[in-house]
């Protein structure tokens, strides 16, 4: 829209081409790459067989050796209709098919390169004015492939896993590598570089989004030279990717451990001034209800009177401790989904963003955490606030130290007969205790006491704790409740 004064009429410019300069205008441009995106989605919806023949699907065909196995491999359900994805990232056009025969492969080829071809035509100006890379489509980044790198990372159809291309992990190692040895600092440029790489790098192995805290903090100091000196946040931090990289090379990560689902199980946590708990239930998996609680050591206790610490850090303290109460029963959590409800709005938005702008513990818990789900390889983390009147049941474990005098329990016995009745199971079912070891509580309030910690104490664990088992323990949901 042109600039006008108030008498004159409105007056709008329409571009008569797509410049390819898409960082000045990323609407206008990936607008019209999104239209094709949409007309091919259209056209795949057509039956098999019926789009035409395409100059360039040539290209597109599978390997002999991948088509062969594609033949050779009897489909599970012969009924099972085409599944596939089109997408566009700028002017990167994307496919993926589940395909049973190499028709299905042909008919999305065909709908994606008709529509390309639809929306920018080709030879406008020239005769060779082509919208479709015919120099890639010779290189074969065209063709279909089970093993495929697609905007610098690498898709395993057959394992259904990414990761990155070796390439890029050894510079990413090298770079780190540089600045951990430099003793003249790391200019703040190459730094940058890296933070961009390791953001990246976090897409495909989330673990290292709860690593980058410290790094966040040295990105907004914005000095001319960034230092990694022993002992520092910021080192262990690079030391971590360092570790995180060279075992995703050898472990690729699987979608599993990417795509956030309903939830296999269902813990509610809470803290206090006076201690901390809650309780894990069923989700989609059966889980045997159980309420765990602990008193804050008195020395975490005057932390917070002193405002050293603040609620929100303990509550964050709280999920990790919930998330190891659930390692601790025995559950077998690879690629499981798992949910986590705190009525603390800053702990929740801390997991939900992997990073803090707290200057207290909040970094390291997450950092604790984010090693803790690796080593287990479960699926994302789901934290979710619960309003404070829904989160009684953690409320009560927390508070069970003496905050009301109907609440306070010096035992387990009295505090779960206080539960049960509080809080009653189906069937007359009795809650399952947990109690946490003393060596996973002062692992836990050392970091809260701004303590350093080496890598391997969070990756190999002592004895979590000891389930504490009643008669007629039950599996329960939480819209049983």
């Amino acid at each position: 829209v042109m600039p006008t004064r108030d008498d004159e009429p409105l007056q709008i410019v329409v571009p008569t081409s797509l410049q390819m300069g898409w960082v000045e205008s990323p609407p206008f441009f990936c607008g019209a790459s999104e239209t094709a995106r949409d007309v091919a989605d259209e056209y795949a919806e057509a039956p098999l067989g019926t789009l035409p023949e395409h100059p360039l699907e040539g290209g597109t065909k599978l390997a002999e050796e991948e088509l062969q196995a594609m033949l050779d491999e009897k489909p599970s359900d012969p009924q099972a209709r085409l599944k596939y994805l089109i997408e566009v990232y700028v002017d990167d056009f994307i496919a993926a098919a589940q395909a049973t025969s190499p028709e299905e492969l042909k008919h999305i080829a065909r709908a994606l390169l008709h529509a390309i071809h639809d929306v920018f035509p080709e030879g406008v100006f020239s005769d060779d004015d082509q919208p479709v890379s015919v120099k890639k489509i010779k290189k074969g980044e065209a063709q279909w492939s089970v093993l495929k790198e697609v905007l610098g990372w690498l898709f395993d159809g057959k394992n259904k896993s990414i990761q990155l291309p070796a390439e890029k992990v050894e510079k990413i190692l090298e770079a780190i590598k540089a600045m951990l040895r430099s003793r003249s600092g790391t200019p703040f440029k190459a730094f940058q570089e890296l933070m961009g790489k390791l953001y990246h790098a976090s897409l495909g192995v989330p673990a290292g989004k709860g690593f980058m805290t410290p790094l966040n903090r040295q990105l907004a100091a914005a000095p001319k030279k960034v230092w990694f000196r022993k002992g520092s946040a910021q080192r262990q931090a690079l030391e971590l990717w360092r570790a995180l990289l060279v075992e995703a090379m050898a472990e690729p990560t699987l979608a599993k451990e990417l795509v956030p689902a309903s939830p296999d199980y269902v813990g509610l946590v809470d803290a206090s001034g006076e201690g901390v708990g809650g309780v894990w239930l069923s989700g989609n998996k059966k889980l045997q209800a159980t309420v765990w609680r602990l008193e804050w050591p008195q020395e975490i206790k005057t932390l917070l009177a002193t405002k050293v610490l603040t609620i929100n850090d303990l509550e964050m303290a709280g999920n990790l401790l919930g998330w190891l109460v659930l390692e601790g029963m025995g559950v077998d959590i690879r690629h499981c989904h798992v949910a986590l409800l705190n009525d603390n709005a800053s702990a929740i938005s801390w997991i939900v963003n992997w990073a803090s702008h707290s200057s207290g513990p909040a970094g390291r818990l997450i950092i604790a955490l984010a090693l803790r789900q690796r080593v287990r390889r479960a699926s994302p983390l789901t934290p979710a606030h619960l309003a404070g009147k829904l989160n009684v049941m953690a409320d009560l474990a927390s508070r069970s130290f003496g905050y009301k005098k109907e609440w306070h329990c010096d035992s387990w016995d009295s505090f779960l007969t206080l539960f049960n009745r509080l809080f009653p199971l189906p069937n007359k079912s009795s809650w399952q205790a947990f109690q946490l070891s003393s060596k996973i509580v002062t692992r836990v309030t050392a970091i809260l006491q701004m303590k350093e910690f080496g890598m391997e104490e969070w990756k190999k664990l002592p004895k979590i704790g000891t389930s504490i088992s009643s008669a007629g323990a039950c599996f329960c949901n939480l819209g049983e409740l």
